[in-house]
């Protein structure tokens, strides 16, 4: 065997040993390449740098239980480490990149279903939601302690109110990151109460909404008799809102996750 072949059979076997030393590595060496928010706490993580499960994730009052991960092996072509995560608790598929250069962390095509309570929240909601919330995230890229970039959306599917038993439908709403805040442009897939319009939050927390409904004939009785008295009448069954305030403390924690400042 000549020098050349020599160093070659050398360097492979190295790294393979140095490739099968990796993927033995203790899952909890995955939290050395990140830095997480303070709030995000992550209990019973099991398995290996390549797979393993997350027995409890929260954030805040969120909780989510039994994710599984699977290491995407084509990342290490971009120095990165990508997984797979999904979850027996909920509805969960996740798309995760973390940058081992710049310790971005980045979100792509991912979804969870979640009940509408957990926007229980938000005071300035007319009334208490019920249904199921289909959140999608097209991208989201977290660095430097701050969301750098966000583009999703959010489906209310079988959208109800608390104390009544008609549904009105599904809904929609786009979120987009800009320069002085977030964008939630609303529509809705042919429902009993049609809405469409903008909110716009700044990160100081102000808001504004400007939204424009029409009810179905069908619609309840008491649902329109709320509609007359919280917003204003421009049509026959039309209606426009146009209000503007200041988020709850609840709800501006959240906007400090931004890289703007608030």
């Amino acid at each position: 065997m000549s020098k050349k072949q020599s160093f070659w059979v050398i360097a492979i076997f190295l790294m393979a040993l140095l490739s099968s030393l990796i993927i033995s590595l203790p899952a909890r060496h995955i939290l050395q390449f990140v830095e997480i928010p303070a709030e995000i706490k992550i209990q019973g993580l099991q398995g290996s740098i390549t797979d393993g499960r997350v027995q409890v994730f929260s954030y805040n009052n969120f909780y989510l239980k039994n994710i599984d991960f699977n290491i995407q092996p084509l990342c290490f072509l971009k120095a990165g480490l990508c997984y797979q995560l999904r979850s027996t608790d909920k509805e969960l598929l996740v798309n995760v990149e973390i940058n081992l250069l710049s310790q971005n962390i980045s979100l792509s095509q991912s979804q969870i279903l979640l009940d509408s309570d957990n926007f229980k929240d938000i005071p300035q909601l007319l009334a208490q939601p019920t249904g199921e919330l289909a959140i999608f995230v097209e991208t989201l890229i977290y660095g430097e302690s701050k969301i750098k970039d966000l583009v999703g959306k959010v489906n209310w599917l079988g959208a109800g109110i608390q104390g009544e038993d008609q549904l009105f439908g599904n809904y929609n709403a786009q979120i987009v990151k800009q320069t002085d805040g977030l964008n939630f442009t609303l529509s809705d897939q042919d429902s009993l109460l049609s809405v469409m319009g903008d909110i716009d939050v700044n990160w100081n927390g102000q808001y504004d909404v400007d939204l424009k409904l029409e009810s179905r004939p069908t619609l309840n009785k008491s649902v329109i008799s709320v509609l007359e008295m919280t917003t204003k009448k421009s049509g026959l069954n039309r209606f426009s809102l146009k209000r503007s305030g200041k988020v709850s403390p609840a709800v501006l924690k959240y906007l400090t996750l931004f890289e703007s400042n608030i």
